[in-house]
């Protein structure tokens, strides 16, 4: 899965500043990468955010990989051993 859009944030009143630390946070302990972070954009007012999201260009390509493509076999039902039905 790759997310490749931004992610647009309305941050009335400061609402969403300590969401927004732990995403930076994440980023210094190199859970996030740190051109990932640019893709979360966040203004105080909905006409601001709307000028940010409609200015934004993204300039690098991150491939986000949430799982391990090739331990995936099929759907999300897990394989049952022979002679084992599930209830």
């Amino acid at each position: 899965w790759t997310l490749t859009g931004q992610i647009g944030l309305l941050n009335v009143d400061g609402f969403y500043n300590f969401f927004l630390s732990f995403i930076d946070m994440a980023v210094t302990e190199g859970f996030i990468q740190e051109d990932a972070r640019h893709l979360v954009i966040s203004a105080p007012t909905a006409k601001e955010l709307v000028l940010k999201l409609e200015e934004y260009v993204p300039d690098y390509e991150i491939g986000l990989v949430w799982e391990d493509q090739g331990q995936i076999t099929h759907g999300f039902a897990p394989e049952l051993e022979p002679g084992i039905a599930s209830s």
